[in-house]
């Protein structure tokens, strides 16, 4: 339904569907249905001239978001360091985003922790639906001087440290490449929880090097930024901390 597929849709309901459940974002088929009608609704000129006089004459005027995205660079991008254009954007999605993401976590099975490092439990999710990816790619648009396009791969994890001493050591990330062949560059973390003590996000000079670059504290709707290539750490989350979540992915 999020994708416009109707006639998968249509089979899915002949064969016994329930077409009331609620997907990812929170909205079941029929939802996605009516906005889609009312979009196509939009772009007729006739509808869309009734509905601006209508707007006028009411003197109602246009919501406001919730959120005013704001950038912070925090390697230049013509640096000559793997970390060149990494930066992070303040309010990057509205509150009722990370409401419905909070919301999303508690409803995903817990990873097997034995593959993994850092004391953190892991959550996959795919974004079959494309609306975690949409306000991200909308947000890095809104931001002048962003250093990517914010197209984020649809296959993301949730991390969540719920305990002391959890962390990661200094590391690089890997790539992923889409159905199309094209390869990531940058990952991406969303902070879901405020974190003031413990579990900064460490940017370095180099892998072998402890010096620090910029340190990002974890804050609720600050989404981060940064090249694969970049040296980084987490820095141990402590009891005060606790608990530290955030969705991390790739994007180009």
């Amino acid at each position: 339904a999020a994708g416009g597929h109707m006639e998968v849709l249509a089979a899915l309901e002949v064969a016994g569907a329930d077409m009331t459940e609620e997907g990812s974002e929170g909205k079941p088929p029929v939802q996605y249905l009516f906005e889609r009608s009312l979009c196509q609704l939009r772009h007729d000129p006739a509808i869309s001239a009734v509905v601006a006089r209508s707007v006028s004459s009411s003197g109602l005027s246009p919501s406001i978001p919730d959120c005013r995205p704001r950038i912070v660079h925090l390697i230049p991008q013509g640096a000559s360091h793997p970390g060149a254009g990494s930066a992070y954007i303040d309010d990057a999605v509205p509150v009722s985003v990370l409401d419905q993401l909070d919301k999303l976590f508690g409803t995903l099975p817990v990873a097997p922790r034995h593959k993994m490092g850092g004391l953190n439990d892991r959550s996959y999710v795919c974004d079959g639906d494309g609306w975690i990816r949409s306000h991200l790619m909308r947000a890095v648009k809104a931001c002048t001087g962003a250093p990517l396009a914010g197209e984020a791969m649809a296959q993301m994890r949730f991390l969540c440290y719920n305990e002391a001493g959890g962390g990661l050591p200094p590391h690089v990330d890997l790539s992923r490449t889409d159905l199309n062949g094209r390869v990531t560059t940058h990952t991406f973390i969303l902070y879901l929880t405020n974190n003031c003590i413990g579990g900064e996000t460490v940017l370095l000079q180099r892998l072998t090097e402890g010096r620090a670059l910029a340190t990002v504290e974890p804050r609720r709707g600050r989404l981060l930024v940064f090249p694969h290539a970049c040296p980084h750490l987490a820095r141990l989350v402590v009891a005060e901390g606790l608990p530290k979540l955030l969705l991390r992915g790739e994007m180009l």
